[in-house]
């Protein structure tokens, strides 16, 4: 699993790399199958999940269908409320 340092710097990466005032992605409910536009990095995918008090980033992982997200050192899991981030057509 990758974790949640690593999510944080590809996230950071991502938005450095797309830093224009336009977004080239969305957030897209996970309902069992992910399109062919989802963001991934070796298979895991940027994920959101809901928090406590808010959205948290996350790992999303296909073959188990769960986001997984680390806060204050303890292992959050979800398999409900996912939104897996994709790629907008340019």
């Amino acid at each position: 699993m990758i974790s949640a340092g690593v999510l944080f710097y590809l996230l950071n990466v991502f938005v450095l790399v797309t830093g224009d005032t336009v977004h080239h992605y969305y957030w897209r409910d996970y309902h069992g199958y992910l399109p062919l536009d989802g963001i991934s990095f070796e298979g895991v995918y940027v994920a959101q999940i809901p928090g406590h008090d808010g959205i948290l980033a996350a790992s999303f992982y296909p073959e188990t269908k769960e986001a997984v997200t680390e806060v204050f050192g303890k292992k959050s899991v979800a398999k409900k409320g996912i939104k897996v981030n994709m790629r907008l057509p340019l």
